[in-house]
């Protein structure tokens, strides 16, 4: 299982597949739509956080995902 979509389930305390009922009943049509939401706010939090401007390394991505999992 993708390690950002088992950080979204555990922002909002729920087992992956709880959460994914719960988005499936929240959004029907799309249900990962409420992730694609979270994920992107998590972006934008870390790059204000971090001062990142541009595209994403590699690094950036490794960091990204450490400061997610720590969350």
């Amino acid at each position: 299982m993708n390690p950002r979509y088992l950080a979204y389930c555990r922002a909002h305390g729920m087992a992956s597949d709880k959460m994914m009922e719960a988005d499936e009943a929240a959004y029907p049509g799309g249900p990962m739509a409420g992730y694609s939401v979270w994920i992107s706010a998590q972006y934008s939090v870390f790059r204000r956080l971090f001062r990142k401007v541009g595209n994403f390394s590699k690094e950036d991505y490794e960091k990204f995902d450490r400061w997610l999992a720590a969350k």
